[in-house]
């Protein structure tokens, strides 16, 4: 990414280093902050087509080098991250209470056999689709830090 800046300081050189030092932490806060504004929303809503209640669940969070998103800890993270990656789950249904579990085929006492869930990728479809306008608002969240240190940005 190119940035073009007029300075406009007695101590330019003193302002540009400064500038730079931050960089990759106003670059990591502005994923982050933007991410929460622009990806999460957009990736709730694509999660609650695929699952449900648990779209809730979706967040992001700061990495190492950025921002990620995570369904969480526990039955959520379990559920989202199987409608996005895709799985099989071997572990048997039986139900509480001496219900029977519904199921395509009818009622039964219990589903043994594995059942296969096919990858969704809503949260990569998510990313993708806001990933412009995530760009231009962490340029801007950027160029900010820049206009704080007193150089100009056209």
């Amino acid at each position: 990414m190119l940035v073009h800046a007029n300075i406009d300081t007695t101590d330019p050189v003193r302002a540009l280093r400064e500038v730079e030092a931050r960089l990759p932490d106003t670059t990591k806060a502005a994923v982050v902050k933007v991410a929460g504004r622009v990806v999460e929303p957009r990736a709730r809503a694509d999660a609650a087509k695929h699952v449900g209640r648990f779209a809730s669940a979706v967040t992001v969070k700061e990495g190492r080098n950025g921002a990620y998103l995570t369904g969480g800890t526990g039955l959520p993270g379990r559920v989202i991250g199987l409608a996005e990656f895709g799985g099989t789950v071997r572990t048997p249904i039986r139900p509480k209470r001496r219900a029977a579990v519904r199921t395509p085929q009818g009622p039964r006492a219990a589903v043994l056999g594995p059942r296969t869930y096919r990858a969704r990728e809503f949260l990569v479809g998510a990313v993708e689709a806001t990933d412009e306008q995530t760009r231009r608002e962490v340029l801007s969240e950027i160029l900010l830090d820049f206009e704080r240190a007193g150089l100009e940005t056209p």
